[in-house]
């Protein structure tokens, strides 16, 4: 249970720290460095679970989860792409109401 609201929690944040974005612009040197620094800490984070999973279980059950993984965020892009408008009108009304 505690993973779970320190999950909750940590997502909580990360939307709250995106707000800032949504009402200033940011120049494209700027978004290319925060998007490769937002890799790299992603990445890294990834290594480190591929190592704590070997600790758990066997290499074969690792491999097949971050194959597993990498097939999730395929379908998500191609729903994401398929739905993009729809996202952006939902996002207009949701601000425009409030």
């Amino acid at each position: 249970m505690m993973v779970a609201m320190l999950t909750l929690a940590m997502a909580a944040a990360t939307g709250l720290g995106a707000i800032p974005f949504f009402f200033m612009d940011l120049k494209a040197q700027w978004a290319g460095i925060c998007n490769g620094v937002a890799a790299g800490v992603m990445l890294s984070a990834s290594f480190d679970l591929v190592q704590e999973g070997q600790k758990y279980g066997d290499g074969t059950w690792v491999v097949l989860g971050v194959i597993a993984g990498g097939f999730f965020i395929l379908c998500c892009q191609k729903v994401n792409k398929k739905y993009t408008f729809l996202w952006h009108r939902t996002l207009c009304v949701c601000l425009c109401a409030s």
